[in-house]
């Protein structure tokens, strides 16, 4: 794993260790039930840059055929809301309007066409958000009383890209305006949320409030790992530790004992009947099969399938793709 790469994900980790009180139960409370159709679920996620030669909603939209007929039945697009080029850098998540689609990837109408290709193939559809930060040239940027300063100064995050604040109901009220759009008016079935234990669990509350009234079978899926968010807000949860043991396993030998040893932590740590994310692969991990090798790779994600929650691939992991996602580039499938 490159120095890069392990950075990125010791702050993913840090960022999502529990932020409840010490002492706290949650072992013997439930987690929201959410939908039923979860407990059969495979999310297939796809990188819009490297999923087909076009990097688009439209061309993905023609490739859905292949990941129904893989078996999975949700599908998480990487962030395709409109970002930042500030100095020429282009990542998907450094947000520039939670409004909008970015024109590099398509329009509206495209994910629309996109949204009742999925759904006549049986294929539930996540957006992406991110609202840890936004991307320093953000619409949002001329309404100051939207982020959070110090001594006259937006206050950055991790990332070094500007905090939002939540404790402003009208940002509170804009953010939520966004997701309702998707839902209610676009009608895409879900969110998977960027950093979500960044964001204050009872943003996260006050959003699935108002979503349940639009569509109660709407899919949460929380890019952390705590306990509390589990209870009312998220469907499901990142499994940050059991992807790092997996890759201590099958990337160092170490005993394969261990993973029996963190499934008991986390049964012990989250309410009952969490649904935790399987995966080995991920846009921020160096890929399982150049990591772990061909059969170690394979090895895991029999793992994944075997194990209660939700196994997860990632784009282009079903052909055993080496090419690493790169966020600033795109890369067709090889």
């Amino acid at each position: 794993m490159s120095l890069k790469v392990a950075t990125q994900l010791a702050v993913l980790i840090v960022l999502s260790l529990p932020r409840e009180a010490p002492g706290q139960d949650f072992a013997s409370r439930s987690a929201r039930r959410g939908p039923a159709f979860l407990d059969k679920a495979t999310i297939y996620q796809i990188w819009l840059r490297s999923f087909t030669p076009e990097g688009t909603i439209k061309a993905a939209a023609a490739r859905l055929p292949h990941i129904a007929d893989l078996g999975a039945s949700i599908v998480y697009l990487s962030p395709i809301n409109v970002q930042s080029n500030v100095g020429g850098f282009s990542n998907p998540y450094r947000i520039n309007d939670y409004y909008n689609i970015d024109p590099e990837y398509g329009t509206e109408g495209d994910l629309r066409a996109f949204l009742a290709e999925a759904h006549k193939l049986g294929l539930k559809v996540l957006m992406d958000i991110v609202f840890y930060h936004t991307g320093p040239d953000s619409v949002m940027v001329q309404t100051p009383e939207f982020y959070v300063h110090k001594d006259g100064k937006i206050v950055l995050g991790q990332w070094q890209l500007p905090r939002l604040d939540f404790a402003n109901p009208k940002l509170r009220q804009y953010l939520i305006g966004a997701m309702m759009h998707w839902a209610r008016d676009v009608r895409v079935d879900g969110f998977r949320c960027d950093v979500s234990s960044g964001v204050p669990v009872d943003f996260w509350e006050q959003v699935r409030a108002e979503l349940d009234r639009v569509n109660p079978e709407l899919v949460m899926l929380a890019e952390s790992e705590s306990p509390v968010e589990m209870l009312n807000a998220f469907d499901i949860s990142y499994a940050f530790s059991y992807q790092t043991v997996l890759r201590q396993v099958f990337g160092v030998g170490e005993l394969a004992t261990r993973i029996r040893v963190q499934w008991e932590t986390n049964r012990n740590r989250f309410p009952k009947g969490t649904r935790m994310l399987r995966a080995s692969d991920s846009h921020d991990q160096t890929r399982a099969i150049v990591e772990f090798g061909q059969r170690g790779a394979m090895a895991a994600s029999v793992v994944n399938f075997s194990m209660d929650g939700i196994p997860f691939l990632y784009n282009g992991q079903e052909i055993g793709d080496t090419v690493a996602t790169d966020h600033q580039s795109h890369y067709p499938l090889r």
